[in-house]
């Protein structure tokens, strides 16, 4: 009567030798090695395992904080610095947005609207009202030459002019604003340094003082 055998357990025993092979196999290699071989090995492995640690946390780091750490402690002197250049932002914004309203008013209350109704008057009396009333030509002369002064005032004092150069200023420094409030939440976060903002905002606060400054030492 013949052995039967089933093909899992064949299959079985086969990978069984085999996993026995490798294993004696590594004891003589083993074997044929010396104690300064098998601490060098390691040695050799362990090296490249911190190496690859290293590397891994360089990584990690530089991904997380968006391409570089950066010192984010501020001295005080720095920290004063950035304070002054924060009020010097939100004064002149106040300054310019006041002076802006100021010449606002003026320009409407005393040069606009002014203007406006005489020049409406003055085309409903030369329209509605007979050539025969006597002081119609006066009264049409005096309305012209009324208009005329308010016009030449506003061009002489161009209140106009300065409300939107003010206006355009007010947006100058709002901006240095938020671009300081921007650089200082970099430098907390540890995204910046203070020597890598500091050219940048001082030589924008350097180009509002040529060009926007001069209009506000009048005021």
């Amino acid at each position: 009567m013949g052995v039967h055998f089933d093909s899992q357990e064949l299959h079985q025993e086969k990978q069984s030798l085999c996993t026995r092979s490798c294993m004696a196999s590594s004891f003589q290699a083993l074997a044929t090695l010396d104690e300064d071989d098998i601490e060098a090995g390691l040695n050799d492995a362990l090296a490249q395992g911190t190496d690859a640690l290293k590397d891994a946390v360089e990584e990690v780091g530089t991904e997380f904080m968006g391409g570089g750490v950066e010192d984010n402690t501020m001295s005080y002197e720095q920290r004063v610095r950035l304070t002054e250049w924060k009020q010097f932002a939100e004064n002149g914004l106040e300054i310019h947005r006041l002076a802006k309203a100021y010449f606002q008013f003026m320009y409407f209350w005393f040069s606009a609207l002014p203007t406006m109704v005489l020049s409406g008057l003055v085309t409903i009396i030369s329209s509605g009202v007979s050539d025969t009333f006597p002081y119609k030509a006066n009264v049409l002369s005096s309305l012209g030459g009324i208009t005329g002064i308010l016009t030449a005032v506003s061009a002489y004092w161009k209140w106009q002019a300065e409300s939107e150069r003010h206006r355009f200023a007010s947006h100058e420094y709002d901006s240095l604003k938020q671009r300081i409030d921007l650089a200082t939440l970099k430098i907390e976060m540890g995204k910046a340094s203070f020597s890598s903002v500091m050219d940048d905002i001082e030589k924008s606060i350097a180009e509002i003082k040529k060009t926007m400054w001069p209009t506000t030492k009048e005021y």
